[in-house]
């Protein structure tokens, strides 16, 4: 009996494992950014692109991107990064107006789609946005010993004291 080594074709196209990587090599966001997939648009300007999230947690959920494909947040470049707050600030604002929300979310998390961006999320509960500290464990204190270690820690690596950080800000 000869072995058929073809396969059945029962409706499902078979795409060549090089062209299904280059197709979905592109980022989701750089896609929607560039206009090349639909989205519900809310605003667009020459770095920035805002979107509805399409799985919001609640009604005037959005999402703020930088159109440079940057994947942390923290690897902005301050004017990247200056404008896409301040794009942020301003859809808060209209956010809480028009849904009426108690308090308006802001995260930015990006273990999703590896491409920064902000949700802006309208908030009426804390456990609209929760930490796992809400969800699992409840409200644990850290020790002060581990708080004093870590403070000084992260003061170092900035350089900035610990005790001037308030000083600096006023």
């Amino acid at each position: 009996m000869e072995e058929n080594n073809e396969k059945e074709n029962i409706g499902i196209t078979f795409i060549n494992a090089d062209y299904f990587h280059l197709i979905m090599a592109e980022c989701r966001f750089c896609i929607l950014a560039k206009g090349n997939d639909f989205c519900y648009k809310v605003y667009e300007d020459k770095f920035t692109f805002a979107f509805m999230d399409k799985v919001p947690v609640n009604t005037g959920h959005i999402l703020v991107i930088p159109k440079q494909h940057v994947p942390n947040f923290e690897d902005l470049n301050e004017k990247s990064y200056l404008h896409l707050m301040m794009i942020v600030k301003k859809f808060s604002k209209v956010i809480k107006k028009i849904t009426k929300c108690e308090k308006v979310g802001v995260l930015i998390a990006g273990f999703d789609v590896k491409h920064t961006h902000i949700h802006i999320i309208p908030m009426n509960n804390i456990k609209d946005v929760a930490t796992r500290r809400i969800w699992e464990k409840g409200w644990k204190p850290a020790c002060p010993a581990d708080l004093k270690t870590i403070s000084k820690i992260i003061s170092k690596e900035i350089n900035v004291p610990s005790s001037n950080v308030l000083q600096e800000i006023n």
